[in-house]
């Protein structure tokens, strides 16, 4: 049986797919290429911006990001991955539209910091005025 698809959907910034789709493939111990992680990226900048969505008003991301979670479950992902932050102020309306498992960039970066010890303290976050205004 062939190894689960990551989607991801990327493009907003145009670089965060791509960065995570090379970061994927780094970190995936493989003694050949064949052995590494199937993954399709979805990129598409034109999703209207989700700062402005959030604290102005501005027209919703939501209908363009839908459309790409589903050209992704066409192209047979089993769960999907959403390099932007800002994006995971509609995470749920994301994750009750589609039978893919959402990798949530909150919780994986939780489980990552509790792994290497790092729990129950400060940490420090980059993100958008979204993000941080919104509490994300």
């Amino acid at each position: 049986m062939a190894e689960p698809i990551i989607g991801v959907l990327g493009g907003m910034g145009p670089l965060a797919g791509a960065d995570l789709l090379a970061r994927l493939t780094l970190a995936t111990p493989a003694a050949r290429d064949q052995h590494r992680v199937r993954a399709v990226l979805w990129s598409d900048p034109t999703v209207p911006d989700r700062t402005e969505a959030a604290v102005a008003g501005c027209p919703s991301p939501l209908p363009a990001m839908l459309a790409g979670v589903r050209v992704l479950e066409a192209a047979g992902a089993g769960c999907l991955a959403i390099p932007c932050n800002t994006a995971y102020l509609w995470a749920g309306e994301i994750a009750s539209a589609t039978r893919l498992r959402l990798i949530h960039i909150v919780d994986a970066a939780a489980a990552a910091l509790a792994a290497r010890g790092i729990a129950g303290g400060t940490i420090g976050l980059l993100g958008t005025a979204a993000t941080l205004r919104l509490g994300l």
